[in-house]
C-alpha cells in the first residue's frame, strides 16, 4: 500500500505550476479539512444516496473505533 502511494507520488506531474499546502493552524480551513469538502458537496449536490450512506456508516464506525 506505502509503496503505491509513493509511487504515485512520483509518477505525478511537477514543476512550478504544482502546490502542496499545509494548514497546520487552521488558517486557510477551520477544522477537518475533509469535512470542510464534505459539507461543500453536499451543499452542492454532489453526493448521491449510496455515497451518502457509505460515508455515514464509516463516520460512525470511526467515531465507535476512538472512543
Amino acid at each position: 500500500m506505502l509503496e503505491e502511494l509513493v509511487a504515485a507520488v512520483r509518477a505525478a506531474p511537477y514543476g512550478p505550476e504544482v502546490l502542496a499546502c499545509f494548514d497546520y493552524d487552521g488558517t486557510l480551513i477551520d477544522g477537518f479539512s475533509a469535512s470542510a469538502f464534505y459539507r461543500h458537496r453536499l451543499r452542492a449536490l454532489q453526493i448521491g444516496p449510496v455515497e451518502l450512506l457509505h460515508t455515514g456508516y464509516e463516520d460512525a464506525r470511526r467515531r465507535a473505533n476512538v472512543g
